[in-house]
């Protein structure tokens, strides 16, 4: 049972048209028009979001999966932020599932070591379901090369482990982490180095 309050029928049925309108633009091939439909119906989700049943959640991931689709890194770069925020406040072992979609994000935008090392902690956990029937990444993960400073996302026993790279080490391209996301995943290792 689903323990978040639903949204007010008026409001749920404004968002649900959007969300149709943003697949059936897909659908004529029009990405941009269906992202701008998600991007409203995003705006009508009543503050504060995440809060309400499963909106918050749907509309970051068509938007995510659009963005990416469209190659619009940037719009793909702000729902994965919103996604991101939107399944940790449900429940936290749900980040693999965001992580694909930034694995994808960091594949496009070429930055391929990242790109590596959230697949192969992808790979790790679920194997060839990780790729999502996506032969070009499973090709990719298979065939690439990681430098010596690519980020490593080990699996123990306690499940989803992460070791981030220290400040300075690797590259991410310009793409930098805001303070409070870096400390998160700091604290979130150094807990899982716990259980090894």
């Amino acid at each position: 049972m689903n323990s978040k309050p639903q949204l007010p029928a008026d409001e749920a049925g404004l968002i649900d048209q959007l969300i149709q309108q943003a697949y059936d633009r897909e659908d004529a091939g029009d990405l941009p028009g269906a992202l701008a439909s998600l991007e409203e119906g995003w705006d009508a989700l009543p503050d504060p979001k995440g809060t309400w049943d499963y909106y918050d959640q749907g509309l970051t991931t068509a938007g995510a999966t659009l963005a990416l689709k469209s190659g619009d890194l940037s719009a793909a770069a702000r729902w994965i932020d919103r996604m991101e925020k939107a399944y940790s406040l449900d429940d936290e072992s749900s980040q693999i599932y965001v992580d694909g979609f930034k694995a994808r994000l960091f594949y496009k935008g070429g930055h391929h070591d990242l790109a590596y090392a959230y697949l192969d902690a992808q790979y790790k956990v679920l194997g060839n379901r990780a790729f999502d029937g996506d032969k070009e990444l499973q090709r990719f993960h298979r065939d690439y090369a990681p430098t010596e400073t690519t980020p490593k996302f080990p699996v123990g026993p306690a499940g989803w482990e992460i070791d981030i790279p220290a400040p300075g080490v690797g590259g991410t391209g310009g793409l930098e982490l805001e303070d409070s996301v870096y400390q998160r995943l700091l604290a979130l290792s150094e807990a899982g180095d716990n259980f090894s």
